[in-house]
């Protein structure tokens, strides 16, 4: 695999050669020569380790990362809604699995774009838009828990709020209380927008409400 250097994020690629560190700090899929026992151990890794697997500054590329991510979404995310069209009676087309792939790569981007945007509020996003989103192509591992029925969903999204923090505190160098400061003051800004544009939008309809009892006077 070629590691491309890029100039904004900094990261010494010379550093994911070292062998003493190529086990445990660094996901197995970054390997020169990644493949079908790679991805599987990257998956164990970050199952079980998300923070330690993250420790190595490395960025193999948006191709690479979706070459691990999407078969993980999109394969899960299939055995979902098959799930769901057997507990829950709703009906399964081939039309929702060929949509499928476009939705995970959406959901991928926005994920790692509201987590950016969280560090950014903290000054916690040290090495940048890729190493963000490297964290979030692999926390892809996590969709594993989507093989339990009805619980999967559910399972998913407590282990990934879980992982989320050490995988984003060892990508980025911080601590894990930085990354869980950068969310309460992403949930902070979303309520004072809210808060806000509940008042202009109050403002203007008292505004309406006088303007039509001028009007009804005159």
């Amino acid at each position: 695999m070629k590691y491309s250097y890029d100039k904004y994020a900094g990261w010494d690629y010379n550093i994911s050669f070292k062998p003493h560190i190529n086990d445990r700090c660094r996901p197995a899929w970054e390997s020169p020569v990644p493949g079908r026992q790679a991805f599987f151990r990257t998956t164990a890794q970050m199952l079980c380790h998300p923070g330690r697997t993250l420790t190595v500054k490395a960025f193999p590329g948006y191709m690479n990362l979706l070459a691990y991510a999407l078969p993980l979404l999109v394969l899960f995310g299939s055995v979902t809604i098959l799930y769901d069209s057997i507990f829950k009676k709703t009906t399964f087309t081939v039309s929702h699995l060929l949509i499928l792939p476009l939705n995970m790569i959406a959901y991928l981007g926005v994920c790692a774009c509201l987590c950016h945007f969280a560090l950014l509020l903290v000054g916690g996003a040290k090495n940048g838009w890729p190493a963000t989103f490297r964290a979030v192509s692999y926390l892809s591992a996590g969709c594993c828990l989507f093989l339990v029925p009805l619980l999967g969903p559910v399972l998913y999204l407590i282990w990934f709020i879980i992982a989320l923090f050490p995988a984003l505190a060892a990508s980025h160098a911080v601590s894990r209380l930085k990354v869980l400061a950068s969310f309460l003051a992403l949930i902070f800004a979303v309520l004072l927008v809210t808060v806000i544009a509940g008042f202009i939008i109050e403002w203007k309809i008292l505004l309406g409400m006088a303007d039509a009892l001028m009007v009804l006077r005159d």
